[in-house]
């Protein structure tokens, strides 16, 4: 930045009276630190069984809490085993679905250089969890 006695001058057709400021590139962006999650993404009308609550919630906290530099595999392990389970009827498809994206919308960013963000494909594995449904236990 030009100063008295510097030596350096603004260029006359280029400077920051006349042209507005660039904006900042995304990866010098530093992320607002993600609030806690509040609540829950809802709840479907018919009820989830104890099971089914209990893999969901299971499943959102080892997503949330994922550490540095496994959240992607994480996301995408519980997708697979919730989109399983869902394909069994064990948990409606769509809430399950609209419960990961949530878990994957509260993922810390750890490194600020590379912020976290589901990714559109983050409910892949969940779709191919449903077309290999697990195997129902009647005894």
């Amino acid at each position: 930045m030009p100063s008295p006695g510097s030596g350096y001058n603004w260029d006359p057709f280029a400077n920051i009276d006349i042209l507005p400021l660039a904006p900042a590139p995304d990866w010098l962006v530093i992320p607002e630190p993600r609030q806690q999650p509040t609540g829950r993404p809802g709840r479907p009308s018919s009820g989830l069984s104890a099971y089914a609550e209990a893999a969901l919630d299971r499943a959102c906290r080892q997503i949330i809490e994922a550490p540095a530099g496994e959240q992607e595999a994480t996301l995408n392990s519980e997708a697979y085993s919730l989109g399983r389970l869902a394909g069994t009827g064990g948990i409606p498809i769509d809430f399950a679905r609209r419960t990961l994206l949530w878990a994957a919308h509260q993922v810390r960013s750890y490194d600020p250089h590379r912020p976290w963000r589901p990714s559109a494909r983050s409910t892949a594995p969940f779709d191919d969890g449903l077309r290999r449904p697990r195997e129902v236990c009647r005894g």
